[in-house]
C-alpha cells in the first residue's frame, strides 16, 4: 500500500477517480508491481457511501506509507477527512520522535486554487516538476480543462516519484490497534492561528442556529417501537447513534455549530411552533433533527406538518438513521412513508433535507454543509434589524432644502 488518497465526496468525483487511477498506473511503472496489485486506496471504491470506518478503510489508513490529500474548502470542512489525516500525522510524529527525522509522507496538494489551510501548509505540498498550470489552477481544473494534458502527465508523474521515494526512503511503522475514532478531532478545526471553525469566515456577524430535537422520551417512545436504549427520561436524552456514539444528537450539533460559531440553542417539538413564528421576523437558523419513528406520535406528526406548510428556507431538516439498529432497518419502509407524508414539501428541498444519515461522522459532515449553506442564505434573504439608539432624544442630522 504506497498511498493512501482522502478527498471530500462531492469535489468532482469522476475527476478525483481518474487522478487517482493515472497515479496508480503511474506508481506501477516506477515499482515493477503488476496491473493488478493493489498500490493505492480509493475509498470510493472499496466502501458503501455512509459505511462507518470499516476494516478496509481503517487497514489501509493503518499500513499506508503516504497519505495524500486533496485540498479544497470542502475538504476542511469534512470531519472524516480531518479525522484520517490525524490518524496518519500521528503515525508521522511517532516516526519522528524515533528517528530524529520528518518523514516527507503526509503530501497536501491543492484541488482548487485557493489559499492553502494553514494546518495543510505545514507540510511541503509543492515539489520540483510539479507543473505552472497546477501552480496557478490547482489539479482539479487540469483535469476539467483537458487542455494541460501534457503538464497534467509531468505532474503525474513528479508525484508519482515523490510517493515511491518517499515510501522506500521513509518506513513510517503501521498502526497495531484500531484508532478510536470517537476521541479524535479534525485537526482543521479550531487550530491555533486559523480562523478557528470549519466553516467559512462570516463576514455579517455571528449568527443564531436553534436545533429541535423531535423524538420522545422512553416512556412515550414505548408506544410505538420496542428497542428504547436510544432514548431517556426526556426527548433531549436521545442519542440516536448509540453505541458509537453516547452523546444526545442536539448537544452533539451544537458542539459542531459552536465550532463554526454559531450561537446555539437546543429545543424539543414544543418550542417548534413558536420557533418558525418567530422565524418570520429574526435571522435565525431552524434545524430539526427528526426521529424516524417520532410521526407515529400524533402530537409530533402534527407539529412536523405545521412546519411544512410553512415551509420555510432558512431552515433545515435531518434525520438521523444508525444503520446499525435493527429494528429502525426492518421498518424502513414504513417509517419512509410516514416521513414523506409527514414532511412532503421538505422532500424536494434536496440541500436542506437530508435523510437516512447513518453515521454520526457522516452527520457531522452534513451538518457543516447545511449550517454554510443556512448561512449564505441568510446573507442574500435575512431581514435587516435596526436597534434603537441606547438616547431615544440624541440628535441626528435633518436634511433640509435649499
Amino acid at each position: 500500500m504506497y498511498f493512501f488518497l482522502s478527498y471530500a465526496r462531492g469535489d468532482d468525483d469522476r475527476f478525483v477517480e481518474k487522478f487517482y487511477r493515472d497515479l496508480c498506473q503511474e506508481v506501477r511503472v516506477l515499482t515493477g508491481e503488476g496491473r493488478d496489485t493493489e498500490v493505492g486506496f480509493f475509498d470510493r471504491h472499496s466502501i458503501p457511501p455512509g459505511a462507518a470506518w470499516p476494516e478496509e478503510l481503517v487497514g489501509a489508513l493503518s499500513r499506508c506509507k503516504v497519505f495524500i490529500a486533496l485540498c479544497s474548502p470542502r475538504y476542511y470542512r469534512s470531519v472524516p477527512c480531518g479525522i484520517e489525516w490525524n490518524v496518519f500525522e500521528q503515525r508521522l510524529r511517532r516516526y519522528d520522535e524515533q528517528h530524529r527525522l520528518r518523514a516527507p509522507a503526509l503530501i497536501p496538494l491543492a484541488w482548487t486554487n485557493t489559499t492553502m489551510h494553514p494546518v495543510a501548509a505545514e507540510r511541503q505540498y509543492d515539489f520540483d516538476g510539479f507543473a505552472e498550470p497546477y501552480r496557478r489552477d490547482g489539479l482539479r481544473q487540469m483535469l476539467r480543462l483537458g487542455t494541460n494534458r501534457r503538464s497534467y502527465l509531468r505532474f503525474v508523474t513528479a508525484l508519482a516519484e515523490r510517493v515511491v521515494s518517499t515510501a522506500e526512503t521513509h518506513q513510517v511503522a503501521p498502526l497495531h490497534q484500531r484508532p478510536i475514532f470517537t476521541d479524535l478531532t479534525s485537526p482543521f478545526v479550531g487550530a491555533p492561528g486559523t480562523t478557528g471553525t470549519a466553516f467559512a469566515r462570516d463576514p455579517t456577524g455571528t449568527h443564531q442556529v436553534h436545533f429541535v430535537v423531535v423524538t420522545g422520551s422512553s416512556e412515550q417512545m414505548r408506544h410505538v417501537r420496542e428497542n428504547l436504549d436510544y432514548y431517556g427520561a426526556t426527548d433531549a436524552q436521545w442519542a440516536p447513534y448509540r453505541p458509537r456514539l453516547h452523546r444526545p444528537i442536539g448537544l452533539y450539533a451544537s458542539d459542531i455549530a459552536e465550532q463554526g460559531r454559531f450561537i446555539t440553542e437546543v429545543g424539543n417539538v414544543d418550542s417548534l411552533l413558536r420557533r418558525l413564528r418567530e422565524d418570520d421576523h429574526t435571522n435565525e437558523i431552524v434545524v430539526l433533527l427528526v426521529d424516524p419513528w417520532a410521526t407515529r406520535l400524533a402530537s409530533h406528526r402534527k407539529a412536523l406538518e405545521s412546519y411544512d406548510d410553512k415551509n420555510l428556507p432558512v431552515s433545515a431538516v435531518m434525520i438521523p438513521w444508525n444503520h446499525r439498529d435493527e429494528e429502525t432497518s426492518v421498518q424502513e419502509e414504513d417509517l419512509q412513508l410516514g416521513l414523506h407524508e409527514a414532511l412532503e414539501r421538505n422532500h424536494m428541498r434536496r440541500d436542506m433535507f437530508h435523510a437516512r444519515i447513518p453515521t454520526h461522522e457522516l452527520f457531522a459532515e452534513t451538518l457543516t454543509g447545511v449550517l454554510e449553506e443556512a448561512r449564505n442564505r441568510l446573507v442574500r434573504r435575512g431581514k435587516p434589524r435596526r436597534l434603537p439608539p441606547d438616547d431615544p432624544d440624541d440628535n441626528r442630522p435633518i436634511l433640509k432644502g435649499p
